[in-house]
């Protein structure tokens, strides 16, 4: 071979019969697997390797991703849908299991003239773990229950390897599971009775929240109100002895078990002790057997002392004023929580731009509210001449 002029196809060393001469590497993929080749073997057979040898396999530091890259596991699975009143129907999908990214998938495989909507049932997400899907019982996936018959062999080699036995592979349920728990029916309930009976009937308590144990720490006074015609809840603060700041909206966040006077109730973390109720709340509660305090008592090293004032409804007055204002007509709003506010009536060919004259303010004025009086506010002086129907009938009461 030495003596063999260099020539094309006439190199020494070179095997003249080999047709591939592609660069030699030693990672490759079989089965979709990342593989180590060994180049000392020419040829293998899948039944001298019938698992290979992963490309990580001894590196503990190899990502999830990596590690498990296009590994999935498949399960059979099944379970009840209800499509109609009193029908169900047993439906069967592929459960896939994404190792890389610890990930699940439904999928329902197309069946002719089934008339039903078939295909991705529930897109790839972390919807349970691996080590909670077993083949012969139920897995819990957002409020269903699927039942798992069956898994592929790659599926039962992994559980194996990594400690887990799965049972063997059920018969195909046709359509019947005894294994599938059957939920009750659902029963609709009729609120409408519950708010004609309690519409405007509203239970009130009041309670302190204590932080002086914190930093900064401050108590505070709040009302809470349970409305009895849907079940919510809303809560005020109590500033200057008054309700006055909307401290949570109306919402559904506490049933009536949850309010007992002389407890503590949790309002988003909140720890709030409720002290005592009104009169109404009292009286419904007894009813039912259920006694509750009415009197406030004093709370462990209190500082601040909550007041509870009797404060009047809303009022409305005709007004008018003296001097050069005089002949202007103006409405007085008197409200609950002593907030004012004044509308000046309008007047053709008066001069004056009627509407609002005062916006709704609190405190301010001096006087005592009633037909034939004058009040001094925000330094007009005006003369309560006339009252609509419901305030005269409480001036009335209140004279009583």
């Amino acid at each position: 071979m030495s003596n063999l002029p260099f020539l094309p196809g006439l190199q020494p060393g070179v095997d003249p019969r080999k047709t591939n001469f592609a660069k030699g590497h030693k990672f490759d993929f079989c089965n979709g697997l990342p593989v180590v080749v060994d180049e000392n073997v020419q040829e293998s057979t899948p039944t001298e390797h019938p698992l290979p040898k992963l490309a990580t396999d001894g590196d503990e530091n190899v990502p999830q991703y990596v590690k498990y890259d296009r590994m999935s596991l498949r399960f059979l699975a099944c379970f009840y849908d209800d499509v109609g009143v009193d029908e169900k129907v047993l439906r069967k999908l592929y459960l896939n299991y994404f190792l890389d990214s610890d990930t699940c998938s439904l999928f329902e495989p197309n069946e002719p003239n089934s008339g039903l909507t078939q295909g991705a049932f529930l897109k790839p997400g972390k919807h349970i773990h691996w080590t909670n899907i077993k083949v012969g019982e139920v897995a819990h996936i957002y409020g269903r229950d699927f039942y798992i018959w069956s898994c592929d062999d790659f599926t039962r080699e992994f559980y194996k390897c990594s400690g887990f036995e799965q049972k063997a592979n059920e018969p195909d349920p046709q359509t019947e599971c005894p294994e599938l728990p059957t939920k009750p029916k659902k029963v609709k309930v009729d609120r409408r009775g519950q708010f004609l009976q309690y519409d405007g009937k509203v239970l009130r308590f009041w309670l302190y929240w204590d932080t002086r144990g914190q930093p900064f720490g401050e108590l505070r006074h709040f009302t809470l109100h349970f409305f009895l015609a849907d079940d919510t809840t809303e809560l005020y603060e109590i500033v200057n002895g008054r309700p006055s700041v909307a401290f949570l909206k109306r919402n559904k966040l506490l049933t009536m078990d949850d309010l007992r006077t002389e407890s503590v109730v949790n309002i988003f973390g909140r720890e709030m002790y409720i002290t005592h109720c009104d009169a109404f709340t009292y009286r419904y509660f007894a009813e039912m057997g259920i006694e509750q305090n009415t009197t406030c008592e004093e709370e462990k090293e209190e500082t601040e002392e909550v007041i509870v004032v009797d404060a009047d409804p809303d009022m409305n007055f005709l007004a008018t004023m003296q001097g050069d204002r005089a002949g202007r007509k103006f409405v007085i709003k008197k409200f609950e929580n002593e907030t004012i506010s004044i509308f000046e009536v309008p007047s053709r060919n008066s001069g004056f731009v009627g509407g609002k004259f005062l916006e709704r303010f609190t405190g301010g004025f001096e006087g005592t509210f009633k037909i034939g009086e004058q009040v001094l506010i925000n330094s007009f002086v005006f003369d309560l001449v006339d009252a609509d129907d419901l305030t005269k009938e409480y001036l009335k009461s209140k004279e009583e």
